[in-house]
């Protein structure tokens, strides 16, 4: 009876893993300001933060992460509502301080690939500002500058500095050509 009880786990684990592992997801955060995102998230400040209209595009969606010491329990048979996204929505506490937000979707599971739902449509307006990191170089910026001086995106753009006297960082609007 344990053999099959244990058989029956593992199958249950490989099929969650089977279908986790094809949804797309967005994580976001409500501060560009922490300096440990720029350091895990933001490669060493060399990256940048994409900030967006909370209203549309993929936070219109989004859900809060909730911050636990145990593992969710999962439904079987999953439901078919949004309780089945619960075992996305929860991180170990220690990861508490990025209060994070998740956008995502399961593609329609078919055996044509081409037909799944591959990404997040952004309008226009979506898409608010960019902060480049404090150590972002000068080509790396330029290639996003051309991207979004050809796009249909119009977002407001920033350089981050770092403070020369406390562990905050700075953001200084660029001004529009």
């Amino acid at each position: 009876m344990m053999t099959d009880q244990n058989r029956t786990i593992e199958i249950f684990r490989r099929a969650a893993a089977t279908t986790y592992g094809q949804v797309r997801l967005c994580s976001f955060t409500t501060s560009k300001e922490n300096l440990l995102f720029w350091s895990h998230y933001g490669d060493s400040h060399k990256g940048m933060c994409l900030e967006f209209d909370s209203d549309g595009g993929p936070m219109r969606n989004a859900r809060q992460v909730k911050y636990d010491d145990h593992y969710p329990n999962v439904d079987v048979p999953a439901p078919v509502d949004e309780r089945a996204a619960k075992p996305a929505l929860v991180k170990s506490r220690n990861w508490e301080y990025e209060n994070e937000y998740r956008s995502f979707i399961i593609p329609n599971i078919t055996e044509d690939e081409s037909k799944w739902i591959q990404f997040i449509e952004l309008a226009p307006s979506s898409l608010t500002s960019i902060y480049f990191g404090a150590c972002a170089e000068d080509k790396d910026k330029g290639r996003i500058m051309d991207l979004v001086e050809r796009g249909i995106f119009s977002p407001k753009i920033y350089d981050a500095e770092l403070s020369e006297s406390t562990f905050f960082l700075k953001f200084k609007e660029r001004s529009h050509k």
